[in-house]
């Protein structure tokens, strides 16, 4: 894992694997779930600075997933109701933070993450 792409591929893989251990269903609660489960982002995964903060993601089937990303209104009201207003407020200023481009501190955080989920 030398190049910065190699290192954001495994970031990716690692975020994802976080958000399907901690919530393991489909967080709509709906019986209409089907298709592979996704780690569905709040703020898209452009914006690095939040890309692999869980509190920017949640597990949804690949209906939900995009159900939601059709309705971002819905979508918006969804997730500030799911994180509160103070970590909804958070999220959105991090958000427009800029990226550090530090992936090896990104991966050493997502690799923390998951051991105490697993502890």
């Amino acid at each position: 894992m030398t190049s910065a792409t190699h290192r954001c591929d495994y970031a990716d893989r690692l975020f994802r694997e976080c958000i399907r251990e901690r919530d393991k269903t489909c967080q709509m609660e709906s019986p209409e779930c089907w298709g592979e489960l996704q780690a569905a982002h709040f703020v898209g995964r452009g914006r690095r600075s939040v890309r692999w903060d869980p509190r920017n993601a949640v597990l949804l089937c690949f209906y939900h997933h995009h159900q939601m990303d059709r309705d971002p209104i819905g979508k918006h009201s969804w997730f500030a109701d799911r994180l509160g207003e103070e970590r909804f407020t958070s999220l959105h200023m991090k958000s427009r933070e800029a990226f550090d481009r530090d992936y090896d501190r990104v991966i050493r955080e997502l690799r923390v993450l998951r051991q105490t989920q697993n502890d």
